[in-house]
């Protein structure tokens, strides 16, 4: 039976290459994580300075915006250097938690999800609330609803590699 990739295949064999290019050798000098192991990728991410949380809850990079994969190596050797957090620029801005279809955003960066679309269609577990089909029309997860709206979410417009291929969803 022939296995599909998935994105997470596909980030840690890129941070097996970035370890490989660093004359790093996995399971010796570190090991390369996505979505594998208890580790909060978002707080680190803001912690080593990438961009700050958002009053969606997602880490938005400057210049990037949120639309990303997170993975990450933990080595047992030392930085030689660290960046500093970034600043949150969210300001007043409110457009990404008024855009939320269902409200889940609380606007502090967290969120209800009881009524989060995106955890009700992926993770949860048992029947989709009544009300969860309507707020959802035509979407399959509200999470690039709220994105289109979060400060810094232009993409860049060129790329050195082809970017995971995104399918055609509800904010186009």
């Amino acid at each position: 039976m022939l296995m599909e990739r998935t994105t997470h295949d596909v980030v840690r064999e890129r941070l097996l290459a970035l370890m490989q290019s660093l004359n790093l050798k996995p399971f010796e000098d570190g090991r390369a994580f996505v979505d594998t192991a208890p580790v909060d990728e978002r707080y680190w991410a803001v912690k080593a300075g990438l961009g700050w949380t958002g009053r969606n809850g997602q880490l938005i990079i400057p210049r990037a915006g949120s639309y990303f994969f997170l993975g990450e190596l933990i080595l047992v050797h030392p930085a030689d250097a660290y960046d500093s957090p970034k600043r949150n620029l969210c300001g007043n801005c409110r457009a990404c938690v008024d855009a939320c279809p269902a409200g889940a955003l609380c606007g502090d960066g967290s969120m209800d999800a009881r009524k989060c679309l995106s955890y009700l269609t992926i993770e949860h577990r048992g029947p989709l609330p009544e009300e969860a089909g309507e707020q959802m029309g035509d979407c399959f997860t509200a999470a690039t609803v709220v994105r289109k709206f979060a400060r810094g979410t232009a993409l860049p417009a060129r790329r050195r590699k082809p970017p995971l291929r995104l399918q055609r969803n509800c904010s186009e």
